[in-house]
């Protein structure tokens, strides 16, 4: 924005707009090809937009429905219980890993920046410390948010051991038996009720955090069994699997159009 001018609003003047020189075809057949082609990838992307939105849709629902009871998987029946987080998982918080952060380092750190507001694992920080280690199951929950409290209470799946290490403004919750499923507990604690409730819970103004003891005394409801656990989580994976799938299809289309318009308004590349 060479052009533009004022630092509350941005502006250009008609004199200095008038004067900036494009480069273009000049016979509307050739304009027209190219505008066509990149209309077919908006059409596409406009598409695929609609279709993953569609899909989380579909996966809102069938979380609302299994996660609480409504709707059972076939040859599931028995009753579920209720359990505080406390009795089901062990909290622990560590030290900032920010003073060893490598660009090239082999583990990646999971801190208060490496949770999306929908619980996904978004770490990108690269450190070589080795020390805090995360196992393959453990789930890690933001404490703390300065950004409105969007992340506090939502849960990262550690789907790889010895990848990740703990940072700090996090809880790492352990499992404290064999007998549950830490994926299932991900969905559960990410779903709208257990999350918001959560919330409810979560002090501060400039900086919110939520204590441990919130968090071991938050109620969950779920099967005792672990195959039905394990059930539901597989279903709920199988169905985020096929949304991330459409959504890296959506990047690579994003990915096309912009390649597209680079080779094709610069000329590089004819269509006629």
């Amino acid at each position: 924005m060479e052009n533009s001018t004022g630092s509350t609003a941005q502006g250009i003047q008609r004199q200095k707009l008038e004067k900036i020189l494009i480069y273009y075809p000049i016979t509307k057949s050739e304009q027209t090809a190219i505008a066509t082609t990149l209309s077919d990838f908006d059409s596409l992307i406009t598409s695929m937009r609609k279709l993953i939105d569609k899909k989380k849709m579909i996966k809102q629902g069938v979380m609302q429905e299994l996660l609480t009871g409504k709707r059972r998987l076939p040859g599931f029946d028995k009753e579920w219980v209720t359990n505080p987080i406390g009795d089901l998982f062990k909290l622990n918080s560590t030290f900032s890993k920010s003073p060893f952060i490598q660009e090239s380092g082999y583990f990646l750190i999971m801190d208060m920046g490496s949770i999306s507001v929908d619980g996904k694992n978004i770490a990108y920080k690269r450190t070589d410390f080795n020390q805090d280690i995360l196992c393959e199951g453990d789930l890690v929950m933001p404490k703390d948010d300065i950004g409105g409290g969007f992340i506090i209470g939502k849960v990262a799946y550690i789907d790889l051991g010895l990848k990740y290490v703990l940072g700090d403004h996090v809880y790492k919750l352990k499992l404290k038996s064999n007998s549950n499923s830490s994926l299932f507990f991900s969905y559960l604690i990410n779903s709208d009720q257990i999350n918001q409730e959560l919330k409810k819970k979560v002090s501060g103004s400039a900086q919110l955090g939520l204590g441990r003891q919130s968090v071991n005394e938050q109620l969950v409801c779920f099967p005792a069994d672990f195959p039905e656990q394990n059930e539901i989580a597989h279903t709920l994976f199988d169905m985020d699997f096929e949304i991330n799938k459409l959504e890296s299809k959506l990047s690579k289309l994003k990915s096309l159009k912009q390649g597209a318009m680079q080779q094709l308004l610069t000329g590089k590349i004819r269509l006629l």
